[in-house]
């Protein structure tokens, strides 16, 4: 879905505050327009340096949390800017910050590669070819590598940030999707088409468990409670839920229904109606063809 920059980042703090509007005050500062008709993935943050890493097409702009202003761009290897036509698909999918050692790194999904950059000067220091179709992706400080997931290979990849090179790679035996360390030497995965999470070693690169992710189905959103040894997965199948785990044993210790979200597909039928004759005597109505978004 391509869309303005703007709108991602005032989506991303809105639902921030969704669950809490009102005793937390959260609202709405400020949307940022990013030129480029182009489509748009994750969104990661470098507190460092007060930089916002936004996926966009073929680059991922380095925005500026205090001035909003564009401070750099990280452009994927195989950009071709006389072809504009190749730009719309995606490309970069994201981008994570390794502050500790001043590292951030991109992965490229059409070129399969991850740029490694310098946080400080927004400079490309080394590609890395990690093989076909990097989607998701983490930094796991415990060894200063960053991981991509591929949906395709069915697998990780590890890369050392600091010399510029593939550690190794491990095979998952499902797609994965977005993952979390723990910051001790393991991370974790969701695996789609298994409806589990993978434990995996970040030292010695192996799977360690697979731990059944219960009544959730396609888990795919993860992200993670250090301090109180917490995973918090997303569900996207028919019952959409999250689901919190023990992230020492793997244990479900809650499980929280999360509601669906329309995609295009649901409310294109009104949208046909809305722009056809059989709307002409439709008149003075105001429909908040949302997806559900104002109702939550």
């Amino acid at each position: 879905m391509k869309k303005s920059a703007g709108f991602v980042c005032a989506v991303t703090l809105i639902l921030s505050g969704f669950a809490a509007q009102a005793a937390s005050g959260y609202h709405l500062i400020k949307s940022i327009p990013i030129p480029g008709d182009w489509t748009w993935d994750y969104i990661g943050m470098d507190s460092a340096h007060r930089h916002v890493l936004v996926s966009h097409g073929p680059q991922l702009e380095i925005l500026n949390a205090d001035t909003y202003r564009i401070d750099g761009k990280i452009v994927a290897p195989d950009a071709d800017f006389s072809k504009p036509e190749t730009l719309a698909v995606m490309d970069v999918r994201g981008g994570a910050a390794a502050e500790d050692i001043g590292r951030g790194f991109v992965h490229n999904s059409r070129d399969g590669s991850v740029s490694i950059f310098d946080l400080k000067t927004l400079k490309v220091l080394a590609t890395v070819k990690v093989g076909e179709n990097p989607d998701g992706y983490l930094y796991d400080p415990a060894t200063q590598r960053g991981f991509t997931f591929s949906n395709r290979v069915k697998g990780a990849v590890a890369v050392d940030l600091r010399n510029a090179k593939m550690a190794g790679t491990v095979p998952l035996g499902s797609k994965p999707e977005a993952g979390a360390a723990d910051g001790k030497g393991h991370i974790f995965v969701n695996l789609q088409e298994k409806d589990a999470i993978a434990k995996i070693d970040s030292r010695k690169l192996m799977l360690e468990e697979t731990w059944p992710t219960g009544p959730c189905k396609q888990p795919t959103s993860m992200a993670i409670d250090t301090k109180n040894n917490r995973l918090f997965v997303g569900c996207r199948g028919d019952s959409p839920i999250l689901v919190v785990m023990d992230s020492t044993n793997g244990k479900i210790v809650a499980n929280l229904p999360i509601g669906r979200v329309a995609v295009p597909a649901d409310v294109a039928p009104l949208v046909v109606f809305l722009a056809s004759d059989a709307a002409a005597f439709c008149t003075g109505g105001w429909y908040a063809v949302d997806g559900g978004w104002t109702a939550q």
